[in-house]
């Protein structure tokens, strides 16, 4: 007679349990009699209470039953049509507990009927005569096999099954017979033989299995929600007010936040009246690279909805936009409705045109050009523009009161009132010659889109939304907040955002009820304290370099990580020889198979990224390329993160900190040691971090060194 088939089945209640022993063919009459005597002798309330479910097939045979209230029972099928227990959890016991764990996987290993009864399937299960007691029985040792979790590493299952088999077997396992892909084999061998069984490492064969054919996307894990973060969606959903979720680097803000844009978006589109003037729930970041991750996320999600990126898309069936602010709306309206060149100034040219305007403002003005010259030669130029953008435009400020009254609305360097009255002559004249030559940068170019959402309403309706999900919303300046209000008639009520202060690059978090005091989140904000990416030990070694930025609600904690993890490395190199350590480290890496894409290597800025990627040999202009500017990575994670030339003369770069003279050099350090968490926190297993001992950078003081694997050999 065969045994029960090895497709997966499950049985929701007792009575659909009874129900499928009646039925021919699925299991064999004798073991079918069996179950019938067996199971519910395991106790009957669970049956009661709810569900019996096979969780899946764990090896050869070998199944698991999942019962409520954390129980479960594992058993397999011989041949001889027996069917043999390994173990039940009975009187509330917990699977998850580390005691039965290592008897459940030491008895795997060993052999599954070594240890365990063995019935005829008609035999009452009262006469179970117990297992006789094992020879020298040695103290009970944590198995290599025992930490593996399928839900954590999402290896596909028929390599789950080929390993679960391989550590069933007596002795050393044998890896090499098993027909596993070999970058896999050489990873399971150096966690077997690894004295400090750091086995949550088994992510890495994650990286490798992940990619073969036929094997489930990696988005599924990591778009699951926890209890913690499904709580956080449903109060998203349901508050009456606005409504903030926060968290530090890979809680799950932006997943949580994606779900519930997705859950209400279908809300309206399932709704038993349509609207007669329906308005698509809106999902808006800062950052293109996001955006395009939650739009690749949103459509393995949801297909089903009609989904937009640009306002020229969106049509009645559209239910859900996801896009980038300045890309929505800025760009468009600057251009197309106000007339502006089509091309946004950068930062090094928007500099040139500022020098120019300071040149003409000691002309027209004498005083004000000499306190200038004074405030350059303390702070240097790029301050003076960081303040015009994050104070005068950043807050919209439309007369000099109300900038010269501001309480540090800008950077944090204190400022006398005669240097912001210079500071303001200057923007102005800066604006106007901006203006006169129909040049804008996004800077400059919110306050006037923003009026002109104001002003207009039928521009405010064409980027209009019912409901608006916001990302990063760390990163909002004040006027950008307004826009986003502005698309939203006017109601905070209808805003939804998440948000890390910790992650702010650049100048202070905002305090939200200093833009609308309609932004109390009293009540209506969560905070993710479990972090899904990184392990403990990267988590921990460099928390140290989270600046502490407030705003104005609770503090985030240090999230509790799922797994140890790693001690990230500290490689001590002089930096002439990083990039040669990079690429030897980069040939290792590729001629032991490992997926290119599982790799960041993250520079400081693009003079470093241009050098690295030459010596590497690679294209500069592939998006998906392993070398990437630390100002642009967050929100995606990868494997392994890697950045080099943490130096003082590169932490600012040395031009950047020749123009950062006296008192804003300590606020450009703050600055830094943002980039620099938020660059390591990318890294969901591994982080190496390539430092200069004779060129030291004053990051290197808030690394806690105990914590780091530290090499210093030659190189």
């Amino acid at each position: 007679m065969p045994i029960p088939s090895t497709k997966p089945w499950s049985i929701r209640s007792y009575a659909e349990f009874r129900k499928a022993m009646d039925t021919k063919g699925q299991v064999p009459p004798q073991v079918r009699a069996f179950l019938n005597e067996w199971i519910p002798k395991l106790e009957a309330d669970p049956f009661k209470a709810g569900s019996f479910e096979q969780w899946g097939k764990t090896g050869p045979g070998i199944f698991s039953a999942h019962l409520p209230l954390e129980w479960r029972a594992l058993f397999t099928v011989d041949q001889e049509r027996r069917l043999i227990i390994l173990h039940t959890l009975q009187d509330h016991e917990n699977y998850d507990s580390d005691r039965i764990r290592r008897r459940i996987r030491e008895r795997m290993k060993r052999g599954h009927h070594s240890a365990t009864a063995s019935v005829s399937p008609l035999q009452p299960p009262d006469r179970i005569q117990p297992a006789a007691p094992e020879a020298d029985a040695s103290p009970e040792v944590e198995p290599w096999i025992s930490k593996l979790d399928l839900q954590e590493i999402e290896i596909p299952q028929r390599f789950w099954d080929t390993i679960l088999l391989c550590a069933s077997k007596p002795g050393p396992p044998n890896f090499n017979s098993t027909g596993l892909p070999s970058p896999m084999v050489d990873t399971l061998e150096a966690w077997y033989t690894s004295a400090e069984a750091e086995l949550d490492r088994l992510y890495e064969v994650r990286m490798v299995a992940g990619k073969e054919p036929g094997s489930a996307p990696l988005v599924t894990l990591r778009l699951a929600l926890d209890p913690s973060q499904r709580d956080a969606e449903n109060r998203l959903l349901q508050s009456k007010g606005p409504y903030l979720v926060k968290g530090g680097p890979g809680t799950g803000k932006s997943v949580v936040l994606l779900h519930a844009a997705i859950e209400r978006a279908r809300q309206e589109a399932q709704r038993a009246i349509p609207d007669p003037d329906p308005k698509p729930t809106g999902l808006i970041t800062f950052n293109t690279g996001i955006r395009d991750r939650h739009l690749a996320d949103a459509t393995a999600l949801a297909p089903d909805l009609a989904m937009a990126l640009r306002a020229d898309e969106v049509s009645p069936r559209t239910s859900l936009v996801i896009t980038n602010l300045d890309r929505w709306v800025t760009a468009p309206v600057i251009r197309n409705v106000l007339g502006y060149n089509s091309a946004p100034l950068k930062e090094r040219t928007e500099l040139v045109h500022l020098c120019r305007a300071m040149v003409d403002l000691k002309k027209k003005y004498h005083e004000q050009g000499q306190i200038l010259d004074l405030l350059v030669e303390r702070t240097g130029e790029d301050y003076i523009l960081r303040e015009i953008h994050s104070a005068i435009l950043g807050w919209g400020f439309a007369e000099k009161d109300s900038y010269l009254k501001a309480d540090r609305k800008g950077r944090k360097l204190p400022l006398k009132e005669t240097e912001r009255e210079a500071i303001w002559s200057l923007a102005c004249l800066h604006g106007s010659r901006l203006k006169q030559e129909k040049l804008w940068s996004f800077a400059s170019a919110r306050p006037k889109v923003l009026r002109a959402l104001q002003e207009d309403p039928a521009l405010a309706r064409r980027y209009s939304f019912e409901l608006l999900f916001v990302d990063e919303a760390q990163d909002l300046h004040p006027v950008m907040l307004r826009m986003l209000l502005a698309m939203v008639g006017g109601d905070p009520k209808k805003l939804r955002l998440a948000s890390d202060p910790g992650q702010c690059l650049f100048g202070q978090a905002l305090v939200w009820n200093r833009v609308d005091d309609r932004l109390s989140f009293q009540g209506r904000s969560t905070i993710l304290k479990e972090s899904h990416r990184t392990g403990r030990a990267l988590a921990e070694a460099v928390h140290k370099l989270r600046v502490p930025k407030e705003d104005g609600l609770e503090s985030i904690p240090l999230p509790a990580a799922q797994r140890q993890g790693e001690r990230p490395r500290l490689v001590l190199r002089p930096k002439d020889h990083h990039l040669g350590w990079l690429a030897r480290w980069w040939g290792d890496w590729l001629k032991k198979g490992h997926p290119a894409q599982d790799v960041a290597i993250l520079c400081r800025d693009q003079a470093v990224r241009q050098a690295v990627l030459t010596r590497l040999d690679l294209d500069g202009r592939d998006p998906d390329g392993p070398v990437r500017l630390l100002k642009r990575i967050r929100g995606p994670e990868w494997p392994m993160v890697i950045i080099p030339f943490l130096s003082r003369s590169h932490f600012p770069p040395e031009r950047e900190r020749a123009r950062l003279r006296g008192d804003a050099l300590p606020e450009a350090i703050e600055d830094e040691r943002s980039l620099l968490y938020v660059g390591l926190t990318r890294a969901s297993h591994r982080a190496i971090l390539l430092a200069d001992p004779d060129d030291r950078s004053e990051l290197m003081d808030y690394l806690d060194l105990s914590q780091w694997r530290v090499d210093e050999g030659g190189d």
